[in-house]
C-alpha cells in the first residue's frame, strides 16, 4: 500500500470533530508556503509519514491531542509529474 512521503497530497479527517482538512508534504520553509502546504519536517508532516490510507495518527498541539485518520491519499507518483512542474 501506498504511504504518505514528499509530495504527497493527503486528506485526513478528525476524529473527534469530523472534520476534513487537505495536506501536501513539501521541502522548503513555513515563509514559502502555499494553503494547505506542510513541510516534511514540521509537527503534522512528521506526524503523517509514513502512514497509509485508514491509518491514525496522533499529533500533539500544544493545548490538545488529535487524532487524525488518513482517509485519501495521492502519491507523487500517482499525481505525475506535469502537476508538479
Amino acid at each position: 500500500a501506498d504511504r504518505v512521503g514528499l509530495g504527497s497530497q493527503v486528506i485526513v479527517e478528525d476524529e473527534e470533530t469530523k472534520s476534513r482538512e487537505s495536506y501536501e508534504l513539501v521541502f522548503g520553509d513555513a515563509g514559502e508556503l502555499q494553503d494547505g502546504h506542510v513541510t516534511m519536517a514540521s509537527p503534522i508532516g512528521l506526524a503523517l509519514q509514513g502512514k497509509a490510507v485508514g491509518e491514525q495518527t496522533i499529533f500533539k498541539l500544544p493545548k490538545k491531542i488529535r487524532r487524525l485518520v488518513i482517509v485519501e491519499l495521492k502519491t507523487i507518483h500517482e499525481r505525475g509529474s506535469d502537476e508538479l512542474a
